[in-house]
């Protein structure tokens, strides 16, 4: 299939929805991923889910571009039926620390603690672009050099 019959297949409100909800429970905010007419932006959703987008953090200059390939598989085993949360599991980060925080961000949702969550959310999101930037490496060493 070619990346126009992936996003179309999969911009079918049930599948599509059922991104959406996985995204927002990894505390992505979602409301720029809506569908426009009938077809939904697919692949910018996978990559965020995945990759996330750059933090808000000083020093944080060199951007690795998202691997392609990796959204593309998930997107042809979304179309091919398989579960979405199995899928976009294997899209996020490995790092223990992550599942953690994603437990945590839907304990505080569920207690309406909005401010916590929105924190929690953006370390989620710095978690998703360390995966990015060490290109999917389960294991990485972080030098704080201006701290040092």
């Amino acid at each position: 299939m070619s990346r126009e019959e992936l996003e179309k297949e999969l911009s079918n409100t049930e599948t599509y929805n059922a991104i959406l909800n996985f995204a927002k429970n990894a505390g992505i905010k979602t409301d720029k991923f809506s569908p426009a007419g009938d077809k939904a932006p697919v692949f910018d959703l996978l990559e965020e889910v995945a990759y996330g987008h750059k933090p808000a953090l000083k020093y944080t200059e060199k951007v690795v571009k998202a691997d392609t390939a990796v959204l593309r598989e998930a997107a042809e085993e979304l179309a091919g039926g398989q579960a979405v949360e199995k899928v976009l599991e294997k899209l996020e980060p490995v790092f223990p620390v992550y599942h953690n925080l994603k437990v945590h961000y839907a304990r505080l949702i569920k207690e309406n603690k909005a401010d916590s969550a929105a924190m929690v959310a953006q370390s989620l999101n710095a978690y998703r672009w360390v995966k990015r930037q060490s290109k999917g490496a389960p294991r990485l060493v972080l030098v704080n050099i201006r701290g040092a």
